[in-house]
């Protein structure tokens, strides 16, 4: 199916929205994550990491962003990773506060 994107030459366009879209909210989450912090689970973001860290269980250290030097499309697929990740990572967060 052919879209207007196709033919007005502004589906680059699109995709660089849809980056800057699935980037903000993955670091809307990463923040959000940062509140949920307890004395046994710290979430810190810093820059473009989140380090998630279970007090005596270890610790995980994500990027949460590519940079402009990988394709929109790679950046796009890296954030909806991270964001499902995130998610699991925050659903177990409440999961343990319960």
């Amino acid at each position: 199916m052919n879209t207007c994107a196709q033919f007005c030459g502004c589906g680059a366009a699109i995709q660089s929205i849809e980056v800057v879209r699935a980037e903000s909210q993955l670091i809307h989450l990463a923040e959000e994550m940062e509140s949920m912090s307890t004395a046994d689970d710290v979430i810190k973001v810093e820059g473009n990491t989140i380090t998630p860290t279970y007090v005596g269980r270890g610790m995980e250290i994500i990027s949460l962003c590519l940079d402009d030097k990988y394709s929109d499309s790679t950046r796009i697929q890296y954030a909806r990773e991270n964001m499902a990740r995130l998610e699991k990572i925050k659903s177990d967060l409440v999961s343990w506060a319960a």
